[in-house]
């Protein structure tokens, strides 16, 4: 159980690495929002649904949930950039950290198992009441 723990330590560590993005790709990003918008069907009220149609629909769908999804990416970006920052830290720092002393990390688990079983509850919440 404490190994699971531990990996889990280490591929949280992980991503949190990947999910950091540079001002290049923000610059990118905002370049392929205004090329994507172009690709959008107008809004009007679709009085038939027909094949045509529904393709329509559905292609502007596509676009715009991948463009959701980029907006919430970011968002979440900033709010982890944001956590980090109200404790003096970057993500950076924190993710070295857990990268160089994860034998401790076990260690300290294993001798405090209410901090273990809270931790594994944080990284898999209940969803509802």
């Amino acid at each position: 159980m404490f190994r699971i723990v531990v990996s889990m330590i280490l591929v949280l560590s992980l991503q949190m690495s990947v999910a950091c993005t540079s001002d290049k790709q923000a610059a990118e990003t905002q370049d392929q929002k205004a090329a994507d918008a172009e690709k959008r069907m107008p809004r009007r009220k679709i009085d038939r649904l027909d094949s045509k149609a529904f393709i329509d629909l559905s292609i502007d769908l596509m676009l715009e949930q991948a463009e959701w999804h980029k907006e919430w990416t970011h968002f979440m970006q900033e709010k982890r950039k944001e956590f980090f920052e109200s404790f003096g830290l970057t993500e950076k720092q924190f993710t070295e950290f857990a990268e160089r002393n994860s034998a401790e990390f076990q260690r300290f688990l294993r001798d405090n198992p209410q901090y273990s079983q809270k931790y594994v509850e944080a990284m898999h919440p209940r969803e509802g009441p």
